[in-house]
């Protein structure tokens, strides 16, 4: 960790270029895939290989309760998972697919510009079979950040890190000299989602 945030009896630290240890972009279905659309889907990965060279698919087990005749129990394509593992077996990018929602992720953000095209084109491959069976309700996008306090445990300065006026969080974490956390998300709804010009 190279960047540094130096504060009273410590500092905060981040491993370079920046914070986010995590990136990821998503749509989710209006209404949940189907397996043969699944299988579709999972068709992708002779394309996908060599970027992400490992498939898992995952399976669903239906068993009906009651009623007769018994039906035997059986599986089905519930989701599929397309990736590439750093070599502590964590992932490094995933493309998952399920019922309800598509996401693409990195483990090894650097900027925009770098991550957009891959996530845009892998979520394009699956948008174009998606797009036959159902619409698409909503976009979704996450980062996670990750600061190192280096100092004394107890005196953490969480008010070193943010504004002092915070709008995604808190207030009460400015007061906090320990371990907290403060979970927030948002849902922004449009009517008419803007259009490429080159689509």
């Amino acid at each position: 960790m190279s960047e540094e945030s130096h504060i009273g009896l410590g500092h905060w630290r981040f491993n370079e270029p920046n914070p986010i240890v995590g990136y990821t972009v998503g749509i989710e279905f209006k209404k949940p895939l189907t397996p043969p659309t699944l299988r579709r889907i999972s068709g992708l990965h002779g394309q996908l290989k060599r970027e992400l060279p490992r498939r898992s698919e995952q399976q669903a087990v239906t068993i009906q309760m009651g009623g007769s005749p018994q039906m035997p129990a059986h599986a089905e394509l519930s989701g599929v998972v397309f990736d590439r593992l750093k070599p502590d077996g964590n992932p490094q990018q995933a493309l998952s697919v399920s019922q309800a929602v598509a996401t693409y992720m990195t483990s090894d953000y650097t900027r925009w510009a770098e991550f957009w095209p891959v996530a845009d084109r892998l979520l394009r491959a699956v948008g174009d079979i998606v797009l036959a069976e159902t619409a698409v309700r909503a976009v979704l996008l996450m980062a996670n950040n990750r600061f190192e306090w280096a100092g004394t445990p107890g005196n953490i300065d969480v008010a070193s890190l943010l504004k002092k006026d915070p709008r995604y969080v808190a207030q009460h974490v400015l007061d906090c000299t320990g371990p907290c956390h403060s979970f927030h998300g948002y849902v922004v709804q449009n009517r008419s989602p803007p259009r490429e010009a080159n689509r």
